[in-house]
């Protein structure tokens, strides 16, 4: 996959995931209780997501799996 910044080959790879669920949330915080404005990774634990990384704009791709 092409990084969408800078168009460069992105290395394939995974997001692991442990005992709680993994989340994006706009606000710096150690726990995983889903507030409403956050944007859920992975709902079940000890599970993967398959990402690309882009080591020229040192960023992870992930696509969100909404059906777990």
């Amino acid at each position: 996959m092409k990084c969408p910044y800078c168009n460069q080959e992105t290395r394939p790879g995974y997001i692991n995931t442990g005992r709680n669920r993994m989340l994006f949330s706009t606000k710096d915080r150690w726990h995983t209780v889903v507030n409403p404005d956050d944007i859920v990774i992975r709902k079940q634990w000890h599970k993967t997501t398959p990402s690309f990384y882009c080591q020229n704009c040192n960023i992870i791709i992930t696509k969100l799996n909404k059906d777990e």
